[in-house]
This record gives structure tokens, C-alpha cells and sequence, in this order.
């Protein structure tokens, strides 16, 4: 989770603090943190399985050195007895929606609305109104058995991506691996198996070039350092080592290793791999980089 502090023996306490905060409130910050932002991309937020794992592993027992807030008990019971209540109330609206949408969305004619697939919806209907307790975990289990790809309808097409989907702003590590694994907590294929007509604008379009750019830069050094083809299979565990195996070979000119280039966004860090690419090779045919406009939301 914390691939630049792993060295730091120091901070692991610190870091075991931390990720079982990440734990403990990630249903929290799913919801208030928007889908681009880089913390839902990496490994903890994009593994249901892992999440699971790890939240029946959370301790929340009285701390020696950590003091409680002083808010009595029953103020919290009262807390939570109104949010079951409203969520209850909600709840015929948000199945007769979500079931809606789901008819449109899978076609009943199609014959994609299978007993898996409404298991599941159900389930995360209820997670939603406040109501699903451990329902939502079977699920969760089965999808990482026996994954199905989603596709969203929009534009009078199905895509592998929503509309809305954004590009996060995030390092090269965490893009590379939303490039082979995806984020299936948020629905997301791998990024390596979509194209530009799953992007609704230009701009994300662009972004996608620029990511598929530094991907082959980056296969390119691994293939080289190695000898051998990437494997057809790829786990987190592989997909972190022959990262770090490209990232130290990259074309990157003298003096900016110090800027440690895994650190930079990835855009930052195509730019560099460029630049440096042209300085070894200055025969070759390349595009300069120009600096992105910033467009408006519609193109």
C-alpha cells in the first residue's frame, strides 16, 4: 500500500496505523472521494477480496494511548437507529430505480439478466439503502472467482466505460496497474483492453494516448532488461516487480534520476522519458511533446 515507505522500518507502526484507518473508513471515502481521485485506484481500494480480508482483521479495541472522544454511547445508538430509519424509507424508491436500471441497462431480451447478476444487484441495493450487513461479501467472493466485464449504456452504445470516467491523476506505479488489472471495485477492465470509443470526450481520449505511450515505453525497457515477453497472466505481485524493473531502465537523462521518476505523475514522467529518448536517439522520428490545453468539458 505504501510502495515508497517500504524500506522506512521505522514507520511501520506508524504505517499498520494507517492502513487500518484506510480500512476502517474506506466505505466513507469511496463515497465522498470522487471515482478519479488516485487513493481509489490502488491495490487496497481496487481488491474487494483483500478489503474483505483485511476489515475482519481491524481491531477497534480500547487503546492505551489513544483517548476516546467522550461522547456517550447511546448518542451513537440514536444516530444510528435514525439513519436505519430513513434508510428503510428509502428504500422501496432506490430497488424500483436500481432494478430500472438495470432492465435498461442489461435487456431482458438479450438474455443477460442471469441469477448471478441479479443476486448481486440486489445485494448492492441493500448496501446502498443502509440495510445489506455482510450480504454484500459472497458477492464481492464470487466476482473475483468468476469476473464478468460491465459495460455502460450511453451515447446509444454499450461501452466498457461510463461516461463520466475520468483519468486519475496519479504515478506511473498505480497507472500501470490500472492499465493490467482495472479497478473492479468501481467497474473498470483493464485499461490495456479498452480504446478511444469508450471515452466520451477528446480530452480523455488524449489522455489515453498519452498512457498507452508510456505503457510501451515502459514494456519496451522490461522486454529489453529481461529478454522475455511480458506473461499473458499477470499478478499484482509480477506486475510490481517488472515495474520496477522498467521504471530503472527508462531513457531518462543524466541528472533527473534524483527526481525519482516512480513519484512523478505520469505525464510528468512521459515528457521525461521523451526527452530523454530523443537525446539517445536523435535520428529517430518522434512528435515533441506539446503542453495540453485545457479544454472545456465538452470536448
Amino acid at each position: 500500500m505504501f510502495p515508497a515507505l517500504k524500506s522506512e522500518s521505522n514507520m511501520s507502526g506508524i504505517l499498520k496505523l494507517c492502513l487500518a484507518s484506510l480500512v476502517y473508513h474506506a466505505d466513507h471515502l469511496r463515497a465522498r472521494l470522487p471515482t478519479r481521485h488516485s487513493l481509489l485506484s490502488t491495490y487496497l481500494f481496487r481488491n474487494m477480496s483483500t478489503m474483505a480480508y483485511l476489515r475482519e482483521r481491524v481491531l477497534t479495541n480500547d487503546s492505551p494511548w489513544m483517548s476516546a472522544s467522550g461522547i456517550p454511547p447511546h448518542i451513537e445508538m440514536y444516530k444510528q437507529q435514525e439513519d436505519t430509519s430513513k434508510a428503510v424509507d428509502r428504500l422501496p424508491a432506490i430497488l424500483l430505480e436500481g432494478f430500472s436500471k438495470l432492465l435498461d441497462e442489461k435487456g431482458v431480451a438479450a438474455g443477460n439478466i442471469t441469477k448471478d447478476v441479479l443476486e448481486c444487484t440486489i445485494r448492492k441495493l441493500l448496501s446502498e439503502a443502509g440495510l445489506s450487513g455482510n450480504a454484500n461479501v459472497p458477492c464481492e467472493q464470487a466476482s473475483d472467482v468468476n469476473p464478468q466485464r460491465r459495460l455502460f449504456y450511453w451515447n446509444n452504445k454499450y461501452h466498457y466505460l461510463p461516461e463520466d470516467f475520468e483519468f486519475p491523476s496519479t504515478d506511473p506505479l498505480t497507472a500501470w496497474k490500472l492499465w493490467w488489472f482495472g479497478n473492479a471495485a468501481l467497474g473498470y477492465p483493464p485499461l490495456k483492453s479498452i480504446s478511444t470509443i469508450d471515452l466520451s470526450t477528446k480530452k480523455k481520449a488524449s489522455t489515453f494516448s498519452e498512457w498507452s505511450i508510456f505503457m510501451k515505453y515502459l514494456i519496451n525497457a522490461i522486454v529489453k532488461e529481461t529478454g522475455q515477453p511480458l506473461p499473458k497472466k499477470m499478478s499484482e505481485k509480477k506486475a510490481h516487480e517488472l515495474f520496477e524493473v522498467g521504471i530503472a531502465h527508462l531513457s531518462i537523462l543524466p541528472g533527473v534520476r534524483e527526481r525519482r521518476v516512480s513519484q512523478l505523475k505520469i505525464t510528468t514522467a512521459l515528457r521525461l522519458v521523451r526527452e530523454g529518448f530523443r537525446a539517445n536517439n536523435p535520428n529517430a522520428r518522434s512528435v515533441a511533446y506539446r503542453k495540453r490545453k485545457h479544454a472545456g468539458a465538452g470536448t
